[in-house]
């Protein structure tokens, strides 16, 4: 339900699986069983919404302070704190790291002797900005509440109100109508502009923040080229960099502290979200400590090597690492983008030796129907704990969702699938967000249709599933891959248990690879590898989490 224009792009090849005769034993979805777990509750005595929001944080809190170690080192509560401010704290971090930004900015005019102006915002100007996107709101979602949509972006009347100060102030600093722009302001522009139509934009944006705010799509888009820039020349640290665990950030040597955010956090968070953090973190942890042990794991000097040169391919364009990164692979946050990097790369250097030419030519030979963009013929039906309406987890949530699944499997099983049509229609719960008002569809636009895929490649069933290569590796498995490459066409199979709760799927076809692939073409061979390293990396991790002495998982 973004309301906000988004680019959403499908990467094609980011994180591509094996065909099933020449792949790691990887982890297979988790299967429920027929009936409800002892001590678990029953929808019918336990509602789905069944916490107040003050429950609901003490028992994220509860889970937190819970002890979680990995072979004796202990991960903290204030490390899971500050990794959940990373996960869910983005908009927060952004907007401090903006105003970092912006402070520098002023503190450098002040340095070079130039007269600052007050840039803070009067209270008229904030509630005709705030107004403005209300209306835009409601005209572009009339059947929906206003709040829920701004809870869908996880925004509150509140926290609009804060970003409409913060681009006021930002507009002040590096867009004013009323003198020149700044050196960075042009600096920003040039890289792509030619000056007379930056003189253009100037007009056409001095005319806008006059009559709607600035809230006009060239001022979106300049503001976004500008906060490149400013990345671009700009420091900016996370905690797999080496901060401490009461630090979130570090800008130009500025700190966020992990406190500062926390108390607009908490409220986000959902003891499942504690659930798979802690997950991520002892995983991550049992790999580091045996890559560590075996000389493998990359010293900060070496990652940050690896890290420049990823994040030099397409520095300063829209295809930037943190794009690529949160848009197309879908990671939840940069640092544990980095987090897995590390892993993998330092993974890579410990098998180095493994990786013979014979070992790739039988891997390309699984990758092709991926990268030759084979597609599988798929209907799902999806039994969510979580309500993708509003962008939150139903409470008790999983109890309930597998005693449906249960029901719809035993239901498909007395009719021998007969009745999966009419099942699938009263039971699918895969959602597609209402079209603006002043859209229409997009053509070839990709619709869950409560799960009625058709054929669809590996990547968009990923995307549908909302899987990526950040909840494989803390899964360690992937449905969408169990569909892709090893169900058996005419079956079905489930209930799995995966994201957004169970799915029951069936595989009506599968089609073979489009093109042919082969290592002698560098950009193939680069992904097979890359493809290669991380599905082991996946198999790998999970087998030294299995092996490790944990509390608390």
């Amino acid at each position: 339900m973004k309301f906000t224009p988004s680019l959403l792009v499908l990467a094609l090849f980011a994180g591509f699986a094996p065909a099933q005769d020449a792949r790691p034993e990887m982890g297979n979805p988790t299967t429920t069983e027929v009936t409800t777990q002892a001590g678990e509750v029953t929808p019918d005595v336990d509602p789905l919404r069944s916490w107040t929001p003050a429950q609901r944080q003490a028992h994220a809190e509860e889970l937190i302070n819970k002890p979680l170690s990995v072979n004796g080192v202990t991960i903290t509560p204030a490390r899971l704190r500050q990794a959940l401010v990373l996960r869910h704290g983005r908009l927060q971090l952004d907007s401090r790291r903006l105003d970092l930004m912006i402070e520098a900015e002023l503190e450098a005019r002040r340095t070079r002797g130039e007269e600052v102006v007050s840039v803070e915002p009067n209270d008229e100007e904030i509630d005709a900005a705030v107004q403005t996107v209300i209306d835009s709101v409601r005209a572009q979602y009339p059947d929906l509440d206003v709040n829920d949509v701004l809870a869908s972006n996880n925004l509150s009347a509140e926290s609009l109100r804060r970003q409409m100060v913060q681009t006021k102030r930002f507009d002040k600093v590096f867009l004013p109508s009323d003198r020149d722009w700044p050196a960075v302001t042009t600096e920003a522009l040039s890289a792509t502009m030619a000056p007379e139509m930056i003189a253009q934009i100037k007009e056409t944006l001095s005319a806008s923040q006059e009559a709607a705010g600035g809230a006009q799509m060239w001022g979106q888009m300049v503001r976004q080229m500008i906060v490149q820039n400013l990345l671009k020349n700009s420091v900016v640290e996370t905690p797999v960099d080496g901060l401490p665990e009461t630090v979130a950030q570090r800008v130009n040597g500025r700190d966020t502290l992990v406190a500062e955010v926390w108390g607009e956090v908490r409220p986000l968070v959902h003891p499942e979200d504690v659930r798979r953090i802690r997950q991520f973190l002892a995983r991550m942890e049992a790999a580091r400590q045996d890559l560590f042990a075996k000389g493998a794991w990359l010293t900060d000097e070496e990652f940050q090597a690896v890290y420049d040169e990823e994040a030099s391919v397409g520095a300063g364009g829209p295809f930037n690492i943190d794009m690529v990164v949160l848009t197309m692979k879908r990671f939840p946050d940069m640092n544990s983008y980095k987090a897995v990097l590390r892993g993998e790369r330092s993974y890579e250097k410990m098998i180095k030796d493994q990786i013979t030419e014979e070992e790739l030519n039988n891997w390309v030979g699984r990758a092709g129907r991926l990268l030759g963009l084979g597609e599988v013929t798929t209907e799902i039906i999806h039994i969510a704990t979580y309500d993708h309406t509003v962008g939150a987890w139903h409470d008790n949530g999983w109890a309930a969702a597998q005693e449906r699944a249960n029901q719809v499997v035993e239901q498909l099983v007395e009719s021998e699938g007969a009745d999966w049509d009419q099942l699938l229609e009263e039971n699918s719960d895969f959602y597609d967000p209402p079209i603006p008002a002043s859209a229409a569809q997009q053509p070839g636009q990709q619709l869950k249709n409560k799960g009625r895929f058709g054929s669809i490649h590996r990547n968009l069933l990923m995307q549908m599933l909302g899987e990526s290569e950040y909840t494989v590796f803390v899964d360690g498995y992937s449905i969408a891959d169990e569909v892709y490459y090893h169900q058996n066409v005419g079956s079905i199979d489930g209930p799995f248990k995966g994201k957004f709760g169970y799915y029951i799927t069936r595989v009506d076809g599968r089609s073979g690879a489009k093109k042919p692939i082969t290592l002698a073409d560098e950009n193939m061979r680069s992904m097979v590898m890359e493809d290669y390293v991380m599905q082991h990396f996946v198999v790998y991790a999970q087998e030294m989490l299995e092996q490790a002495e944990v509390v608390g998982l």
